[in-house]
């Protein structure tokens, strides 16, 4: 990024704070030399990619209490959006939305910066708590529950499922970096860690369309969708642990010259 844009310096990195067309920030983080978001509209884009693909509206109307995770919380637009869904309701229905986030400062500054702004204000009351080694933000609010589950989620996210903070998920936002930019959150052993967290009727959603990605997700045993993706994006991937991968894409996937992410191909600091 090479324009002057408001910067956010943290311990963990520093971020370019870059607007986007439909009036919400995302961030260019230094760390992983990358947007988080498309310029387009972050928030648009985290309706289509999430809200939309793994139908937030029917999901809140089936389940008493679903459960959404979020593979990295960033700037909290995904969590602005579903919370967003869930004011369209006639009445408050109850939710419970985990988050993993590796900044601890970057939270934050979603609260001051995202969140102060809107409806969603109460946000403010997030607690700081630690259950064993596991230090995570939680709040109770009407019938939403919040938990921002801090750190390396390579290092946390198998404990605190043990621990019980992490109930079996219903929609999974699969929103970290880029694979080329963060390969530990999109390996074989990442997507199979996830499907051991996933209700068996559980809708994993992400904005990649890349072939390794979907072999990854199709080894680790879940059955992959080819979705049409946010404007000039022309694909993103959906999973499910029912039904069968289309064969069309099956054989792609099969045929495919893309290798398949494992852990034992990353280098040690990044796993």
């Amino acid at each position: 990024m090479t324009d002057k844009r408001e910067t956010f310096k943290s311990s963990f990195t520093t971020y370019e704070i870059v607007p986007t067309k439909d009036g919400h920030p995302t961030v260019w983080s230094e760390h992983f030399k990358e947007l988080a978001h498309s310029t387009e509209g972050s928030y648009d884009e985290t309706v289509h990619n999430y809200v939309n693909s793994c139908n937030i509206s029917d999901l809140i109307k089936k389940y008493h209490k679903p459960v959404i995770f979020e593979v990295g919380l960033g700037v909290g637009i995904g969590l602005l959006a579903t919370l967003e869904e869930i004011c369209k309701q006639n009445e408050v229905q109850a939710m419970q939305y985990i988050s993993v986030e590796i900044d601890e400062e970057l939270v934050y500054w979603a609260l001051k910066n995202v969140f102060s702004k809107t409806r969603h204000n109460w946000l403010d009351g997030l607690k700081k708590k630690k259950k064993e080694d596991i230090e995570y933000f939680h709040l109770i609010h009407q019938k939403i529950e919040i938990t921002i589950i801090l750190g390396d989620a390579r290092k946390t996210l198998a404990k605190s499922f043990e621990l019980g903070l992490i109930p079996k998920v219903h929609a999974i936002y699969q929103d970290p970096f880029s694979p080329s930019k963060n390969p530990s959150l999109w390996t074989v052993e990442w997507f199979s860690l996830l499907k051991k967290l996933s209700h068996t009727e559980v809708i994993l959603s992400t904005y990649s369309s890349a072939t390794g990605i979907r072999c990854s997700l199709f080894e680790a045993g879940w059955c992959v969708e080819h979705c049409q993706g946010y404007k000039k994006k022309r694909s993103m991937t959906k999973a499910r642990l029912h039904g069968k991968t289309e064969d069309k894409l099956l054989q792609k996937i099969k045929n495919s010259t893309s290798t398949t992410l494992w852990d034992k191909d990353l280098c040690t600091n990044n796993v």
